[in-house]
């Protein structure tokens, strides 16, 4: 999921910000094309080895967990790896626990 921001008729008086995933701002503006001059600014691609698979997460946090790793140190070290916001990462963690 890539973060993009999507600005419309900026410094005038329609002026228009738009924030969400691609995916949101394709659902958005899929039927309703934005009207003036558009810019869309893309969040850059996740580093080699960065996953947004929740499955493989907790399956990692399971085997950091059973070396005798916290949950809150699995969470830190996943959240670093996955480059996704931490308090998400621990409600995985916490899954893989039970």
């Amino acid at each position: 999921m890539r973060p993009a921001c999507l600005a419309r008729e900026l410094t005038k008086t329609h002026e228009e910000i738009v924030r969400g995933s691609l995916g949101e701002l394709a659902q958005r503006y899929g039927g309703d094309r934005p009207l003036g001059e558009v810019t869309l600014v893309v969040g850059g691609a996740p580093e080699e080895g960065a996953t947004d698979d929740d499955d493989a997460l907790v399956e990692r946090a399971r085997a950091l967990l059973a070396s005798g790793m916290s949950a809150r140190d699995a969470a830190n070290t996943l959240a670093a790896e996955s480059h996704r916001p931490r308090r998400d990462i621990y409600q995985l963690v916490l899954a893989a626990r039970r």
